[in-house]
């Protein structure tokens, strides 16, 4: 992989910095962020060099192609030998690098579930297994967040693929205790946590406010949910289509006479 020099990365900066990109220092790196969506990672845990990463979620280069069509913008304030050297670095040192899922938040997921259940579940929820009353207890919640997967925890990266999400009745000491990071404040009380556990190697417990879960495993949950609901609907649906049609085939196949004694001798 190659890497810049400092003189390098300042004249990155300065080229960066003109065209309205936002830098901020944090954990040895800088992060660049326009509106288009495009970040930059400066690694800099080196003293004598600096790594340039573009976390992207398709391998489509995206960032480095918007780069140099900045660098080779006319109206910039750079110097021609400077836009070809800003180019010339882009080309030789930008490492594309999957992007990770930031997630939605937990809490949105679960009150995207109850307004899916409010709304497609108008005499259904006996059918797709849910009480009628709107009292959802663990069980329930288990199965309505057997998709999801967690994505952040207390604002740390966590992808944990085989881990499922489980609401539990714990009191706060038992989040503060597992999560030192946590901002949970410290009470004595009980509260709603989330259980994050794979049945081996992976157990702890969580605030609702603290956990992000992946946005496709989150959309997962919801179609699911979706499905569950209308299935008896749908199956209704279908069965009518299906009555429809083989009447209409039946009566263009055989239709019945205009006038037509049927065994009792009626017409």
């Amino acid at each position: 992989i190659k890497c810049l020099r400092r003189p390098q990365v300042e004249l990155l900066r300065r080229f960066l910095e003109e065209h309205g990109w936002r830098i901020s220092d944090t954990c040895a790196r800088v992060q660049l962020d326009v509106s288009t969506g495009e970040r930059l990672l400066v690694g800099q845990n080196w003293q004598d060099r600096v790594f340039l990463f573009a976390p992207e979620i398709r391998e489509e280069e995206r960032t480095s192609r918007l780069l140099q069509g900045m660098a080779a913008d006319l109206s910039s304030n750079l110097t021609p030998e400077d836009r070809r050297a800003v180019s010339e670095l882009i080309k030789q040192t930008l490492q594309c690098v999957p992007d990770v899922d930031m997630g939605i938040p937990f809490d949105d997921l679960c009150a995207s579930l109850l307004e899916i259940c409010r709304s497609d579940g108008n005499g259904m929820h006996r059918a797709a297994g849910l009480p009628e009353d709107g009292n959802y207890g663990p069980d329930i919640w288990r199965m309505l967040l057997e998709p999801a997967r967690l994505a952040r925890v207390c604002d740390m990266r966590a992808y944990m693929p085989t881990a499922r999400l489980q609401l539990i009745w714990l009191p706060c000491q038992a989040v503060q205790e597992c999560l030192r990071h946590s901002k949970v404040v410290e009470d004595s009380r009980q509260q709603w946590a989330v259980c994050v556990w794979n049945g081996t190697n992976v157990l702890l417990f969580a605030a609702t406010s603290e956990v992000h879960v992946t946005r496709r495993s989150a959309e997962d949950a919801q179609a699911t949910l979706r499905w569950q609901l209308n299935r008896p609907r749908l199956f209704l649906l279908k069965r009518t289509l299906e009555d429809s049609i083989a009447r209409r085939v039946y009566d263009f196949l055989a239709p019945r006479p205009a006038r037509h004694k049927d065994c009792t001798g009626q017409v």
